[in-house]
């Protein structure tokens, strides 16, 4: 159950991108996943499981989250 997880969703540093069209969730789940997210999270209408990783827009969605994280590293 993904409400098992709820505490560690809620870290700042865990993001989410998910698709509403997996098999593996419910819209139960994807309800649950959005609140706990929030603004972390990416969701995309369509894609099923893994299935939109390779468009351009969603692959700037994956830069935008790890770009600062390597700015902070340099320091």
């Amino acid at each position: 159950s993904l409400k098992s997880l709820e505490t560690t969703l809620k870290n700042k540093n865990i993001y989410l991108m998910h698709n509403l069209d997996d098999f593996l969730i419910s819209d139960d789940d994807a309800a649950f996943l959005e609140t706990v997210f929030d603004k972390r999270a990416k969701i995309y209408p369509r894609g099923g499981h893994l299935g939109n990783l390779w468009y351009p827009m969603n692959k700037q969605n994956i830069l935008e989250v790890f770009r600062p994280l390597l700015r902070d590293s340099s320091r």
